[in-house]
Formats: C-alpha cells, structure tokens, sequence
C-alpha cells in the first residue's frame, strides 16, 4: 500500500492518529472488527494509548491481533515494549487501564468510502 494510502497521521501518539481518522472519516463503518482494522485504546483523558491491528477475528468480541511493542510473554510486564507479538483480546473488555477507543478500516478508505 502507498504510503499516501494510509489513513492514519505519521506519529508515534496514538492519540493522534486515532483523532486524525475520526476527522478524516476513516472509522470504521461497520462497528464490527474485521481482518486488517486497527484497534484503539486510550488510558482516560491522557495522551497514552495503544494500537493493534487485527489479524483474525472470533465470536464475542474476541480477536487476534498483532501488537508492537509488547512482551511475547503473558507473564512480563506489556510495558516491556521490546517486541512483536500476536494476541488474543476481547474489545468488551479493558485493556489493562485503557478503554477501547474504536476501529479504523482500511478497507472502508481504500474503497473511497470514507
């Protein structure tokens, strides 16, 4: 894909690039998570958060997606940041203090649906 083609603001704030997606209108449309979306989370009002992108998804919310910058181990701290790693999350659910912000397609945006 062309980098002129991605829907979301160069930066490493996630915040950012979650409200650049909501202006530009590249939300998801469907408000189910599809393969190739990218999840959102945000911790309150604050500028932390995180980004996954979806890699397959399942019954109830629950999806597998594929995070940087987290531990490969359950059991090591997520703020480790050192690697890659899939994961299984359920979006009606928390991740540790952050709340699920919203998804962004890039399906919607390379239809020129947005």
């Amino acid at each position: 894909m062309p980098t002129s083609s991605i829907p979301i603001a160069k930066t490493g704030s996630t915040v950012a690039m979650y409200n650049e997606a909501r202006l530009e209108g590249t939300l998801s449309k469907s408000k189910q998570p599809e393969v190739g979306d990218l999840v959102f989370w945000r911790r309150g009002r604050t500028n932390t958060g995180h980004v996954e992108r979806i890699v397959a998804v399942g019954k109830a919310g629950w999806v597998t997606t594929i995070a940087f910058n987290t531990s490969a181990s359950a059991t090591e701290s997520q703020r480790e940041g050192d690697g890659v790693s899939f994961k299984k999350r359920c979006l009606s659910h928390p991740l540790t203090r952050m709340q699920l912000r919203g998804l962004v397609s890039f399906k919607d945006y390379e239809r020129g649906n947005n």
